[in-house]
C-alpha cells in the first residue's frame, strides 16, 4: 500500500474488475438456470459494466489478458443481446397481440421459439464463460 493509506491504482482495479466478474458469474448462474426476461437483462447489464470495467482499466492489467476477456464479454454481450432484443419486441407487441382479430398474435409464438432458439444456441458459450470466469481474475493479476 501507498502513504496515506492509498491503494496503487492496480490493486483497486482488480478489486473492481473482480466485483464486476462476480457478478457476471452470478448473472450467468441466474441465466443458466432460468431463462426469464429479468435473468437475460441482468446479465446484459453486468455484462456492460464489466466490459467498460476492462476497456477503462486495461492499462492496469496485461495488455493480452484484457483483450482476450474483452473479446469473451463481447461475445456474451452479442449472444444474449440477441435473446434481450426479441425480449424486448415481444414485450412491445404484447399488448396489441391481445386484441381481437391482431394480427400479431400470430407473430408471437414465432418470436418466442426464435427467442428460445437463440437462448439454446448461447448456452455452451454462456457455460464456458460461467466455468472460466473464476480464472480471469487470476490471469488478470499477472
Amino acid at each position: 500500500m501507498k502513504r496515506g493509506g492509498r491503494q496503487p491504482m492496480r490493486v483497486w482495479a482488480r478489486v473492481v474488475l473482480a466485483r464486476r466478474l462476480s457478478e457476471v458469474e452470478r448473472h450467468l448462474d441466474r441465466v443458466l438456470h432460468s431463462s426469464g426476461t429479468e435473468a437475460i437483462h441482468g446479465l446484459c447489464v453486468v455484462a456492460w459494466r464489466a466490459r467498460a470495467a476492462v476497456r477503462h482499466l486495461e492499462p492496469c492489467f496485461g495488455a493480452r489478458a484484457a483483450q482476450q476477456l474483452q473479446a469473451a464479454l463481447r461475445q456474451l454481450a452479442r449472444q444474449i443481446g440477441r435473446a434481450r432484443d426479441l425480449d424486448l419486441l415481444i414485450e412491445s407487441l404484447a399488448g396489441a397481440a391481445k386484441r381481437p382479430g391482431a394480427p400479431l398474435a400470430a407473430v408471437l409464438p414465432r418470436l418466442q421459439r426464435r427467442r428460445a432458439e437463440r437462448l439454446r444456441r448461447a448456452l455452451p458459450q454462456l457455460r464456458w464463460l460461467h466455468r472460466s470466469l473464476p480464472g480471469w481474475s487470476r490471469r488478470l493479476a499477472r
